[in-house]
This record gives structure tokens, sequence and C-alpha cells, in this order.
């Protein structure tokens, strides 16, 4: 198998859904640096690799748990302190 044929895309309508987010916080969280930058494949469409977002929601937990430990909560995105 071609290393090209093992890359993954997802539509920004596919992961919006899959994320429970609206596409305005996708492109939020771009800007301010939080989730994996897409990739334009034209003026109007935008994917993202699989393997990126499987890495931001894997890095995602570990900060969640590491701030459970320490005696905080994430609600959304954001730490908060109890």
């Amino acid at each position: 198998m071609s290393k090209f044929q093992s890359i993954k895309l997802i539509s920004q309508p596919e992961l919006c859904d899959a994320l429970g987010v609206s596409r305005y916080t996708l492109e939020r969280w771009t800007r301010q640096g939080r989730f994996p930058k897409p990739i334009k494949l034209t003026e109007k469409t935008v994917t993202w690799k699989v393997s990126d977002i499987e890495a931001w929601l894997a890095q995602r937990s570990r900060s969640r748990k590491r701030a459970k430990k320490r005696g905080a909560l994430m609600e959304g995105n954001e730490l908060v302190k109890r």
C-alpha cells in the first residue's frame, strides 16, 4: 500500500458533527492555535487529516487527566479551578 493511500481526510461538516461543535467554533479554535490547521482543498472546501485530529484528541485527554489530578476541572476547553 502506498503511503498516500493511508492518508485519510475529514470534511468540516463531518468533523463538526463528530465533535459536536459548530464550524465557527472550529474556526475560532484554529485561529487561536488550539486546533490543528485545516488543509484547504478549494476556496470553500477545507479538510483535516484524521491523524491530526486523533492526536489532538489524545493530547486533550491527557491534559484533562493531569488537570483532574491537580484538583481542577475542564469546562469545554477552559481550565476552571474548584
